[in-house]
């Protein structure tokens, strides 16, 4: 019961709230590499170029998940719906995780507010990678609580090719494998998520010329320091941390 009225009412907010949204920037890049891959481009992308290229600007995992939406429909409403689903699956998860610490009632309340929660509601009806990344922490979690060290570490680096910066909870949960385990459990976390990741860095050095993960960290960081829009509408505490520390590095 607790599945359906989460799929219900991220369907209620889709017709009442955000009807006629339309995806810009990360949003719709998402969409169009999904559309690159469906059409036989690869992970290709003409931003920020001026025609298709082989790109890393973006992770690769969530316009991967979106590809079977795209060539099913070709429309925006089935990677949203895409979402809606991703979105439902993470309340379950809540449910599932919480009931494991306290007990059924804990579990229904935390999914009740997890179901109807806004910051979820609104990304889990847009084409962002909040709900991806979300479902695959959580199974991390319950994988750590399984103690099935491989499949968390598989967990992991999915999450690190869906939201770069998710290496932090690779370490973190490495860190917890060494507390409950040992040393070679950790190891074998941390060699399960490379084997996921590795071969996205060998593909971006052979088509892009580097190993990162994302590309676009060079854009936010060019954003701060260079945009007279940032600069005059003052995005200005973070652009200013930005300056900041490229100062003092």
């Amino acid at each position: 019961m607790l599945s359906v009225g989460a799929l219900a009412v991220r369907l209620l907010y889709w017709v009442l709230v955000t009807p006629s949204w339309h995806p810009v920037t990360d949003a719709d890049q998402y969409v169009l590499l999904a559309h690159a891959l469906v059409d036989g481009d690869g992970y290709s992308l003409v931003y920020p170029q001026l025609e298709m290229h082989a790109t890393a600007f973006r992770p690769p995992l969530y316009p991967l998940t979106l590809a079977p939406a795209v060539l099913v429909s070709g429309g925006l409403w089935a990677a949203r719906l895409t979402n809606v689903v991703l979105g439902t699956v993470v309340v379950v998860l809540v449910f599932f995780t919480s009931r494991r610490i306290a007990g059924r009632i804990a579990g229904i309340i935390a999914g009740t507010v997890a179901a109807v929660y806004p910051p979820l509601l609104a990304n889990d009806t847009v084409t962002l990678t909040e709900p991806l990344a979300l479902v695959l922490l959580m199974a991390a979690v319950l994988l750590v609580d399984d103690r099935r060290w491989g499949w968390a570490g598989v967990a992991c680096g999915a999450l690190i090719l869906t939201r770069p910066n998710a290496y932090l909870v690779l370490v973190t949960i490495a860190i917890v494998a060494v507390v409950r385990a040992g040393w070679g459990r950790a190891g074998r976390v941390v060699l399960m998520a490379a084997a996921v990741v590795v071969p996205w860095m060998i593909r971006n050095a052979a088509h892009v010329g580097t190993v990162e993960l994302a590309t676009s960290d060079g854009f936010t960081l060019a954003g701060c320091m260079r945009s007279p829009h940032s600069s005059r509408a003052g995005s200005s505490t973070r652009c200013s941390i930005v300056r900041m520390t490229t100062t003092m590095t």
